[in-house]
């Protein structure tokens, strides 16, 4: 219980967001896993990435997901473990925006865009080796 409220802003999100799929999307929902209270998602449209709210992570089910994806989702996870209410501020929003300016323009401010702060940090978090 402590975790949800430490985490409450990205937990109410994930539920939202979990909630809108199941009430206006016409797709399928999978929940693929639930370890130590974190529940993956499969949702269809979520722009080819994953997305760590909370107590929820969602993949896309557009693509094949794979363990580093899974593992660098975890990573956020554990970033808004650690961080609570100001994981949106730090980690949710610049990741946001990054992926956003990333995908839209090819402009890569770190030369790559898992190395972005928030993104290697999430990375080393979740054991992902990319290089």
């Amino acid at each position: 219980m402590f975790s949800f409220i430490w985490q409450l802003p990205q937990n109410l999100i994930g539920l939202f967001m979990l909630m809108w799929h199941k009430k206006f999307c016409k797709h399928e929902i999978k929940k693929i896993s639930n370890v130590d209270g974190i529940q993956y998602y499969l949702l269809k449209h979520v722009n080819d990435c994953g997305i760590s709210l909370g107590n929820y992570i969602f993949l896309d089910s557009d693509r094949s997901v794979s363990k580093k994806a899974v593992k660098h989702e975890y990573g956020h996870q554990l970033q808004s473990k650690r961080l609570g209410w100001l994981y949106l501020i730090i980690i949710g929003i610049p990741s946001v925006i990054g992926n956003i300016i990333y995908r839209k323009t090819k402009f890569k401010p770190y030369g790559d865009y898992y190395k972005q702060p928030w993104e290697k940090w999430a990375d080393e978090l979740g054991n992902v080796n990319r290089y």
